[in-house]
């Protein structure tokens, strides 16, 4: 008897940490999910950068306030790497938006440090893409490095730096080259 009583209650203490073990696997597996997800970016700053054509050469210089927007995916391995699989952004300056607005193409790389005080983290992110500027019907190689603090799990803010670099085809036998840069304060929202 006292064999089947012992028997009985290693069954229960095998049973009830199996099921803790599942659920504990379940609440990870959910947390894991909640921490990937949608992306939105809202930045002001200015437009910057240079253009060169025929051995000459001049700045771009911003005249107005400029407005960055961003969708992206972003995918969370650990808690302090993160890819953001894809980002759709656009960025231009108000006051002329119609010929200045740029849209870019990105994959970034994030990174996150452990949390400093009340949730709140430093991160830095790497990205490289494709651009392409309406009015001049052209694109190339665009780039963006941004640091920043982690306010909260979901919402984030930061300084940003974006530069493309392309050619426009004059037609005079010499291609006008452009190094566009944006710079500015970006805040996100993690859904």
């Amino acid at each position: 008897m006292k064999n089947l009583v012992l028997m009985i209650v290693a069954v229960m203490i095998c049973a009830t940490a199996d099921a803790q073990l599942i659920s504990s696997r379940i609440v990870t597996k959910e947390k894991e999910k909640k921490e990937s997800g949608m992306i939105l970016e809202l930045g002001v700053g200015a437009l910057g950068g240079s253009v060169s054509a025929n051995g000459y050469s001049a700045n771009i210089k911003s005249d107005g306030i400029s407005m960055d927007l961003g969708l992206g995916y972003r995918k969370v391995f650990t808690p302090y790497v993160a890819w953001d699989i894809l980002k759709l952004r656009a960025f231009g300056q108000i006051n002329d938006l119609g010929s200045t607005i740029t849209s870019q193409l990105l994959t970034a790389v994030r990174g996150t440090s452990p949390v400093l005080f009340a949730n709140a983290k430093v991160y830095a992110s790497a990205g490289l893409g494709y651009g392409y500027v309406f009015d001049l019907s052209t694109g190339g190689l665009c780039y963006e490095i941004q640091a920043g603090l982690d306010i909260t799990p979901s919402i984030y803010l930061g300084l940003v730096y974006s530069a493309q670099k392309f050619k426009q085809d004059s037609g005079n036998n010499f291609d006008i080259n452009y190094n566009l840069t944006f710079t500015g304060l970006r805040v996100g929202y993690k859904f």
